[in-house]
């Protein structure tokens, strides 16, 4: 699940997912681009010098601005509130839509945010017992894949590394370029959707 970028959203994932599937891997969405069409906490502009505060609790997280210091502590209080109150979920990155035609700004944006997260969780306490997040030393990041069935809650060796999830089927090469562990490629494969069809809507003519 890529896509969670609310505390209401992951306690929903927490409360729904059956405990013999293991952990639910999920990303927490960032926007780095500032467009309204997009969803994710709005983390826009962060400048490589802000830093995240250790946070205390996990308010509701969502999507918007709130100026720079904000959006950095509405990124850690979900990250903790994932760690710490949702067992049956495991963060383990972080993702971002990258603007159309854009450079690698909104992906070098989501690695320095990746960077300044893994330094806060390291040194609240996170890597002491309260949680386990990201990807382990050695640890296979098949995000299909997941902790055997009958171990239940959280019990997998803990991960000290956020993956990336960033960059579609038109910029997928810069966003590997800036470090993405993973990549989103749909319309490269499969080619592009088809119109939708609707009440007045002739389908469309097949070549």
């Amino acid at each position: 699940m890529q896509t969670v970028a609310s505390a209401r959203c992951a306690d929903a994932l927490n409360r729904y997912r059956a405990v013999e599937h293991g952990p639910l891997r999920v990303f927490i969405q960032l926007n780095t681009s500032g467009e309204q069409t997009k969803g994710g906490i709005n983390i826009t502009p962060i400048s490589s010098s802000s830093s995240l505060s250790s946070p205390e609790g996990g308010g509701e997280s969502s999507g918007g601005g709130g100026g720079t210091e904000g959006a950095e502590e509405k990124l850690a209080q979900l990250a903790t509130h994932i760690i710490r109150s949702c067992p049956r979920l495991r963060l383990v990155g972080l993702m971002t839509i990258g603007k159309p035609d854009g450079d690698e700004e909104d992906f070098v944006a989501l690695r320095e945010a990746r960077d300044r997260l893994v330094r806060v969780l390291s040194s609240s306490g996170d890597d002491e017992g309260e949680g386990v997040w990201g990807e382990g030393e050695g640890e296979d990041a098949d995000l299909g894949s997941s902790q055997s069935e009958g171990e239940g809650e959280k019990t997998h060796t803990r991960g000290r590394r956020l993956l990336l999830s960033m960059g579609m089927s038109h910029d997928f090469e810069l966003a590997l370029r800036a470090g993405a562990d993973v990549v989103r490629v749909g319309t490269g494969i499969f080619g592009a959707r088809p119109p939708k069809k609707g009440p007045g809507v002739a389908p469309a003519e097949q070549p």
